[in-house]
């Protein structure tokens, strides 16, 4: 049985020889397959970077642009010219002054933010228990509640059902 075994193998070898196929032809058809495997591997990892690079600044911007709005409208001279404006005047009324009024509407975006992170598979799953409570709170909170029940309609329908359930 050896030498059938033995018999075959250099039958195959034959064949392979007969059809042109020798070992460098095979080693450069292996590394060819090689190389585009780890090409496309390549390709795959640069996508998953370019998007977790533009998730980032994504929410880089949006911090910057809250941040920016926060200052200018938390400054007197803005309040003056908000009270002129009868929807902002009706807003500002439901609490005893601007800054609580800033202040309940920046713990708004921050926590819709939070909840887009948590929806979007940003945020690590046993924080989202801390922002929620939290959430809970301030709803609680009866200034709060006046507040969002009068600017809700500005945010995103899922973010206003979330709030909603609490």
């Amino acid at each position: 049985m050896r030498t059938t075994d033995a018999q075959d193998h250099e039958n195959k070898l034959t064949v392979l020889l007969e059809n042109d196929m020798d070992f460098s032809e095979i080693s450069t058809i292996t590394t060819v397959g090689i190389l585009a495997a780890l090409f496309g591997m390549s390709l795959l990892q640069f996508s998953s970077v370019k998007r977790s690079m533009r998730i980032q600044s994504e929410q880089q911007i949006y911090a910057r642009i809250i941040e920016t709005r926060m200052k200018l409208e938390n400054t007197e001279a803005f309040t003056k010219m908000a009270k002129e404006n009868e929807m902002f005047a009706e807003r500002l009324a439901l609490v005893d002054s601007p800054d609580e009024y800033y202040t309940v509407v920046a713990y708004l975006d921050l926590i819709e933010f939070l909840f887009y992170l948590y929806k979007t598979k940003m945020m690590d799953t046993k924080l989202w228990p801390r922002w929620k409570a939290l959430a809970e709170t301030l709803m609680g909170m009866p200034k709060f509640r006046k507040v969002w029940d009068k600017t809700k309609h500005v945010h995103n329908s899922d973010f206003i059902e979330f709030m909603d359930s609490l």
